[in-house]
């Protein structure tokens, strides 16, 4: 099986029938999601935020982009507290 970049993977059946529940976990996460079909990568399905962070990303600085991942992972241990109430 080939390297992935991400821990999220679904099966591209699995994509087809819980597409909203893939995409949301997606984006909580702030990750891809890896499709596998027949146990092959097919592709990735990436948040349209992660793309717009990464879009960004050429005109920042290396401080820019620190900042951005400090408050990144902020927000994102936020939402995971107010998931876990």
């Amino acid at each position: 099986m080939e390297s992935l970049t991400t821990n999220l993977i679904a099966s591209s059946s699995d994509f087809r029938r819980q597409q909203q529940a893939i995409v949301d976990e997606a984006k909580a996460k702030g990750q891809a999601v890896a499709i596998l079909s027949h146990s092959k990568l097919t592709g990735y399905f990436v948040p349209a935020e992660c793309v717009e962070v990464i879009d960004n990303a050429e005109s920042l600085s290396m401080g820019d982009l620190a900042l951005a991942k400090a408050l990144m992972e902020k927000h994102r241990k936020q939402l995971d507290s107010l998931s876990k109430r």
